[in-house]
């Protein structure tokens, strides 16, 4: 009997697609179908009863993410949510953020805003554009955030960027607050917080979503991977699908070693390696 979701896939492709609970590594090379069966395996997950909100797919460009929600539906299936790690981390900010202080309504500053609001705090503090440019402070202080630092570690008094950095960390920080605003980092900083300080609420995203598949999972860096662990502790049904060796993210702090450590705080996992 012909089915549209198993066969034209090949034999491992199948085995990922058809896998049933427990946590699941699928390590492929360019080319060899990962987005395929992320999508085959949602539309598998709904054909045999899986309930479409049940199921959270993250990604990391909006097209990706339209691409295998369409991908999904021409299957059979139900719309899914799947969404960028930083649009679903804004949209239940956006139900949780009061837990930080936040208003529903908080406002998400792009690149271009963060920079503004730094070049205002340096000219405040008589700091000369001379001395580092605001864009070159926002980004380390990206950097940082992506490797799941605050202002208050104290690591970067080493040069002087990095005092300059330190200066200007927690006024940014703190404006932002009164703002009722974040950057791009904090919708994952802030969502990650909220997960770990209030366990009841890490509790009901466990529950609302008990399958979890992440795309090109080589491109999270240490606070994605930090929020994966708290939506699906181990040994959920957590899928992640990766290509060692084609990491594009490197400068917003993307791990490879996360894939590694995958295994371990994953352990007994499933790995299917595509040919």
């Amino acid at each position: 009997m012909h089915d549209p979701i198993l066969d034209d896939l090949n034999e491992q492709q199948a085995a990922a697609v058809s896998h049933g609970e427990g946590p699941l590594m699928v390590l492929a090379g360019a080319g060899s179908g990962k987005t395929r069966v992320v999508t085959r395996r949602i539309a598998r997950l709904l054909r045999d009863g899986v309930p479409s909100r049940q199921i959270l797919a993250m990604t990391f460009t909006n097209k990706a993410a339209g691409e295998m929600a369409r991908r999904v539906e021409e299957l059979g299936g139900d719309y899914v949510r799947v969404a960028t790690f930083h649009s679903a981390c804004a949209r239940f900010l956006r139900t949780d953020g009061h837990l930080l202080g936040f208003a529903s309504d908080f406002s998400i500053y792009d690149t271009q805003d963060r920079d503004s609001l730094i070049k205002e705090l340096m000219a405040d503090m008589h700091v000369s554009p001379q001395e580092a440019r605001p864009s070159m402070i926002g980004g380390m202080i990206s950097k940082l955030k992506n490797a799941a630092m605050t202002p208050g570690d104290g690591l970067l008094s080493g040069s002087d960027i990095g005092r300059l950095v330190e200066r200007l960390w927690q006024p940014y920080h703190d404006r932002m607050r009164k703002a009722s605003a974040m950057d791009f980092d904090d919708l994952l900083g802030n969502f990650l917080l909220i997960l770990r300080e209030h366990p009841q609420v890490a509790e009901r995203y466990q529950e609302r979503f008990p399958w979890l598949l992440v795309d090109e999972f080589q491109d999270t860096n240490r606070v994605q991977y930090d929020l994966l662990k708290l939506l699906c502790p181990a040994p959920g049904n957590m899928c992640v699908v990766g290509d060692p060796d084609q990491s594009i993210y490197g400068f917003r702090g993307a791990e490879v070693r996360n894939i590694l450590d995958y295994e371990q705080d994953y352990d007994p996992c499933t790995v299917v390696r595509l040919e």
